[in-house]
């Protein structure tokens, strides 16, 4: 099975296993063995969560049947698991020195096999043991039990406490007959069997370095690379990078622990809609009440500038069906070095063709992939294609780079940025730096060269190598989830020293820059500025909020007085209700319609241009004798500069095509000369993205009735020329 693996722990807990470990004085050879077990737990915990892990322990009068019997079922690791591992240090001491090792590991292997079935998951066995226990297998029925192993495609790796520590199996004096012999018995299993054997203090120290979270690779796109009509390559997409993101946490409540009544300490979370009933609050009324948004009732809604635009679930539909096909096509071929690196996105795909064998056309189909990515390299081009990875997933650009490397051709897909996706932010230009300042910069860069580092004996080393080096925030999110889980009340622990030792400066590396270092100050002098008291003093915003404020507490208080003064019985205007603008008036219609828009506690750009357009209208039709009309032209060039930063172009090129049929001719049309020779016209795109009118549509929109007046003048003076000639005959 892809991804899988099947472990059998078997852990000795005989009598011996309970003396001192001769490495550590402070500890048992039962402890360091819990030790090792609990940090495989660990491991398969947070970074293979699909393997699963069975535990049998040998050296045991608690068995039913000779000395082993299984503790833990093979399942998926928990800290269930691993809290039982304490369990292990505090149950009783055996009297049995120890276990028969080999009879351990044959009831291991077949409770492996009984599990599996007919499965293909990767199996593996560990076996901790100190070799002290009597076995009564032979030489001979070892070599058996090894091709038994075999032959059940199984793994075997011995982790042996003070024993069997060296690479031969001769006879060690310091050890008893028991291990001398199971040391020779291990060898011979290990020669004829994929087995290993690992001291205790290496097995401890790979389960205490850092890992990354192992993913198995699958195929996450599959299907044709289509070059042209006629030629189509059946690839495959496997992703080669990808960002690892922090693990999504669920929320758990302390109180639960507190509460019988609590089946579990998960907190759900529930989300309810509200709104203001409006007849209330045309009332006016204080106490309004929120009234829920039945889920039946509620609609989704997209932002599309400042407006919330609202789409039911028909609209949605009738969107579903413009949907885009898993595929990936060719549009052409560019220079790599058109596409820089930092135009690159998201992770690397890496893309192959088809290597099933047993499907039509395979072997034509990896030639005509290596022919084009030989070509590509030759040429150093690479591939711009659409890519769409899945049925229904939003199509993107991507670059297709060409690889090659000893045993196979590739080509690398990097996803590529739309003009949306770009931005371009303006920095203040730096001093130009002479040619000594530039000199001892590039001696500072190569002093802290990590590719020449060197160690305590002087060799050089590569350091912060990418395969040595893990993310320090996830990595010390694991290590306090972990200590938090055996240590509820404690603090967390301080940062690892291996991590620190990769997140902080090497001292040693600066040690050595020293003297570039102290060229960089002399070089770039820090100049103290003189601050005097004569520039104009800081303002902030709480200032100007606090004194605007004050300002409308003085004219709110000045009102009341008035009101007091007057008699009069109702509710005096407040200085904030005459400043919010709701409708536009006549008398001051630019005032107003700024007003509207500038409103930041609604969005009210819509409304303000249609009542803007409302009022030019009402001004060109009621004018007196052209009165009003140089009022109106004033409130469209408003107007359309509004149009123009609000992203309504659309709006005011119809509105003023409208004016052009309406008003351009009759009694109106001196209203539309005066619009003529302030040149307003109809916004272009280079003004507006949102316009559907080029700039040359614009440039002709106010000379097309010119052209028609000339026109017919021209035709005029034809006549007068023909009835002249006329005379004349």
């Amino acid at each position: 099975m892809a991804g899988k693996e099947c472990i059998m722990v078997l852990l000795d807990v005989g009598a011996s296993m309970h003396e001192k470990y001769s490495q550590y004085e402070d500890k048992t050879r039962l402890e360091v063995g819990a030790e090792c077990l609990k940090l495989l737990i660990q491991q398969k915990m947070l970074f293979q969560k699909s393997h699963e892990v069975g535990l049998i322990l040998f050296g045991s009068d608690d068995a039913d049947a000779g000395d082993a019997f299984l503790a833990r079922g093979i399942e998926k690791t928990d800290l269930n698991f691993a809290r039982y591992t304490d369990e292990i240090l505090e149950a009783e001491k055996s009297k049995l020195k120890g276990g028969d090792i080999f009879a351990a590991l044959e009831t291991g292997l077949d409770a492996l096999d009984d599990y599996v079935k007919k499965r293909k998951p990767l199996k593996k066995a560990f076996v901790i043991t100190n070799g002290a226990g009597a076995t009564s297998y032979s030489k001979d029925k070892v070599v058996k039990l090894a091709r038994k192993t075999t032959n059940l495609n199984t793994k075997v790796n011995f982790i042996t406490i003070d024993f069997c520590e060296d690479d031969e199996a001769d006879a060690d004096e310091d050890q008893t007959p028991e291990q001398n012999k199971n040391q020779a018995l291990l060898h011979e299993f290990v020669r004829n069997c994929e087995a290993r054997i690992f001291p205790s203090n290496v097995a401890l120290s790979i389960y205490k370095q850092f890992r990354s979270r192992s993913v198995y690779p699958v195929a996450q796109y599959k299907g044709t690379f289509d070059i042209g009509p006629t030629l189509k390559i059946q690839v495959l997409g496997y992703g080669k990078t990808k960002e690892e993101r922090f693990p999504s946490l669920k929320k758990h409540s302390l109180l639960a622990k507190q509460s019988k009544a609590a089946a579990s300490g998960k907190v759900k979370l529930n989300r309810e809609s509200y709104y203001y009933d409006d007849e209330q609050k045309k009332k006016g009324d204080s106490d309004m009440k929120m009234v829920i948004v039945e889920k039946e009732k509620a609609i989704r809604g997209f932002n599309y500038g400042k407006q919330l635009v609202p789409v039911d679930e028909n609209l949605m539909e009738g969107l579903k069906k413009y949907k885009a096909e898993k595929c990936m096509k060719l549009l052409g071929f560019a220079d790599s070095k058109s596409v820089p690196r930092h135009y690159f996105l998201n992770g690397v795909d890496m893309i192959i063709p088809v290597q099933d064998e047993s499907l039509p056309d395979t072997i034509e189909h990896k030639k005509a992939f290596a022919a084009l990515v030989h070509a590509m390299f030759e040429l150093d081009k690479v591939a711009i294609v659409r890519f769409v990875k899945r049925d229904n997933n939003p199509p993107k650009l991507a670059v297709l780079s060409p690889h090659i490397a000893k045993t196979y051709e590739c080509l690398w897909c990097n996803i590529l940025p739309t003009v949306e996706d770009l931005r371009d932010y303006q920095f203040n230009s730096l001093k130009e730096a002479n040619t000594q300042q530039m000199k001892v910069m590039g001696d500072f860069i190569d002093s802290l060269d990590l590719m020449a580092c060197e160690d305590d004996e002087g060799e050089t080393f590569e350091a912060l190598k990418i395969n040595e080096t893990f993310n320090p925030v996830l990595q010390y999110f694991y290590q306090c989830l972990l200590y938090r889980a055996f240590n509820e009340d404690n603090q967390l622990p301080m940062l690892d020293p291996l991590i620190a030792g990769y997140v902080r400066p090497d001292k040693k590396i600066f040690d050595k820059a020293q003297l570039y270092v102290s060229n960089m100050i002399k070089s770039f002098p820090l100049v103290e500025k003189d601050i005097t008291d004569n520039k104009t003093p800081k303002v902030y915003w709480r200032d100007i909020i606090q004194q605007e404020t004050e300002n409308v507490q003085n004219k709110m208080a000045e009102e009341v007085k008035v009101s007091e003064r007057v008699g009069d019985k109702d509710k005096p205007i407040t200085f904030e209700e005459e400043e919010r603008v709701r409708n536009i008036g006549t008398s001051n219609p630019i005032s107003d319609f700024k007003k509207m828009l500038g409103d930041k506690s609604e969005d009210l750009a819509s409304k303000a241009i249609e009542q803007m357009t409302e009022i030019i209208r009402k001004f060109i039709t009621e004018s007196f004798q052209g009165s009003l009309y140089e009022k109106a032209l004033q409130c469209l060039i408003e107007l359309r500069k509004a149009c123009i930063d609000e992203d309504e172009a659309p709006a005011f090129n119809q509105f003023l095509s409208e004016l052009k049929d309406k008003y351009s001719k009759g009694k109106f049309g001196p209203f539309w000369d005066k619009v003529v020779n302030d040149a307003v016209t109809l916004i272009s795109k280079d003004e507006n993205k949102t316009s559907n009118a080029s700039l040359e549509e614009a440039r002709k929109f106010l000379l097309a009735q010119d052209e028609k007046v000339q026109s017919k003048t021209d035709d005029m003076k034809k006549q007068e020329e023909k009835d002249l000639m006329a005379d004349i005959e």
